[in-house]
């Protein structure tokens, strides 16, 4: 038996906001042989994310691939100006976590020298823009332009001459996180590009190395000064990779800094079990409201931060009681909120601070669900989680915590019990009544996943303002009669053109 000493109550601010208390102590713990069933478990995860050699070997490739034409885009393709030198590409998302399976797609991060990415003082329409919106004109933009000096317009046309009929490109430039989208030998690829007030950048700059702690402090410290200094400048062009930056900062920090390299084994599979179930049940997808990457990588730290001495099977169950019962919208957080009167903390990425939330009516908080980066700027992971999707998410937690008290000892022990009930895939078909399709097909357009890939994000907010504001003849609104939608996230067609 394993009883283990900890104090979950984190010192934050409070400004008067009740913040539950928890027990210091956790539960008592049995990790048994006979009453543990983690080696079924653990074997039903490893035959799902079992990825074989040819996979392996192509998202390397891929990886190459894309890190050679950075190169060449940097090095040749200057628009009369001269490139920094250097740039460092991070591959983080299921990559990183060790998550990946044979459909994974690759989250790109491209660190580069801001020396070239600056207004052109001759140009009237680029300062008319970038006065307006901090944008550069399309023959200037560097990144998104359709201009030839582009790393879109360069990536496109390598693209046309490796495989131009079973690959595409598309830009979503006008997103909280603006990105380049790729289809390429069967793998999607979302690439960021994260421009940083360096002129150079150093070639042994490895963010995602983490093979002893001091090159993970190393490492952090580096972000940590990076995403500080850019905070300070306070220059409106460096949001986008302030959010980015920040975005990896959290994921690499979780597991490898604020996780024991004891158990981090550990911590991975209880992602992948979590992140397994959302994808059956149709609640993974950050784009319309429901749980991401980052956000499991929060929670699932916190249940291994309370719970290092459990198994898994216990961390699985621990997940759906803790976050299905959670006080929502008390925000959840690993780590002490620091001090929002921080001199980095300036009005260029804001600061999230608990005035966003309203306990006595959780209904009218800005944040319904929030999940917390505990380092500046803080930062809600899940600020598109809204009170539909919030919904659903608890719905389905419910349910599967409700699995592990119909089930006897015997029959959680078996593999039956991981692959027909807890992450049997929901049948939709079954569980709702009425539908709504929603077909992107744009006449005569030649790029019709570029316009389709901005649509999608619009869906969300468009399926909100539905429900709030559509009204029938009387003035009746559809709120008043409307219990609940669920987006289908997993059901998705993609057309190659």
């Amino acid at each position: 038996l394993v009883i283990q000493t900890i104090n979950i109550n984190s010192n934050i601010p409070t400004q008067n906001i009740l913040i539950p208390e928890y027990y210091a102590n956790s539960q008592w713990i049995n990790n048994s042989p006979k009453y543990s069933s983690k080696d079924e478990l653990v074997n039903f995860l490893d035959e799902i994310y079992k990825c074989d050699k040819d996979t392996i070997n192509k998202r390397e490739m891929v990886k190459n691939w894309i890190n050679k034409n950075v190169e060449k885009w940097l090095l040749n393709a200057s628009g009369g100006q001269p490139f920094g030198k250097g740039f460092s590409m991070i591959v983080g998302g299921s990559t990183l976590h060790d998550t990946i399976t044979s459909d994974s797609d690759m989250d790109i991060l491209i660190i580069i020298p801001n020396s070239s990415f600056l207004i052109n003082p001759y140009c009237k329409e680029c300062q008319n823009i970038y006065a307006q919106t901090k944008k550069f004109c399309d023959l200037h933009d560097y990144i998104f332009g359709s201009n030839k000096w582009s790393l879109y317009t360069f990536l496109k046309n390598e693209l046309e001459k490796v495989n131009k009929d079973t690959s595409f490109i598309s830009k979503i430039e006008n997103a909280r996180i603006p990105l380049i989208s790729i289809f390429f030998e069967g793998i999607d690829l979302d690439i960021m590009i994260a421009p940083i007030p360096y002129k150079n950048i150093p070639n042994d700059l490895d963010l995602t190395d983490h093979k002893d702690k001091k090159t993970i402090l190393k490492n952090i410290q580096i972000l940590d000064n990076l995403i500080n200094e850019m905070n300070k400048l306070n220059d409106f062009q460096y949001v986008k990779s302030v959010l980015m930056l920040n975005g990896y900062r959290i994921a690499y920090r979780e597991k490898f800094l604020l996780i024991d390299p004891k158990i981090r084994d550990k911590f991975t599979n209880l992602l992948k079990a979590v992140k397994l179930w959302a994808k059956r049940k149709h609640i993974y997808s950050n784009i319309f409201g429901y749980l991401s990457g980052t956000i499991l990588t929060i929670m699932v730290s916190k249940i291994c931060l309370i719970y290092p001495s459990a198994n898994l099977p216990f961390l699985l169950q621990q997940f759906f009681l803790i976050y299905s019962t959670w006080t929502w919208p008390i925000p959840l957080i690993t780590g002490s909120l620091q001090n929002i009167d921080n001199p980095f903390c300036t009005n260029l990425v804001k600061s999230w601070n608990l005035t966003n939330i309203n306990p006595k009516d959780p209904k009218k908080s800005e944040d319904k669900m929030p999940v917390m980066s505990s380092l500046l700027p803080h930062y809600n992971v899940a600020f598109k989680v809204n009170e539909f999707t919030k919904q659903k998410i608890i719905e389905q937690m419910r349910e599967a915590f409700n699995l592990f008290g119909k089930n006897s000892l015997k029959e959680i022990q078996s593999n039956n019990f991981w692959s027909e009930e807890l992450f049997k895939e929901l049948n939709y078909i079954d569980q709702y009544k009425y539908f709504i399709i929603i077909i992107c097909a744009i006449k005569n357009n030649n790029n019709n996943n570029e316009n389709c890939e901005f649509m999608k994000t619009k869906i969300r907010r468009a399926l909100v303002n539905w429900v709030y504001k559509t009204n029938n003849v009387d003035g009746e609104l559809l709120i008043e009669y409307f219990d609940s939608y669920h987006v289908i996230s997993g059901y998705q067609k993609k057309k190659i053109w």
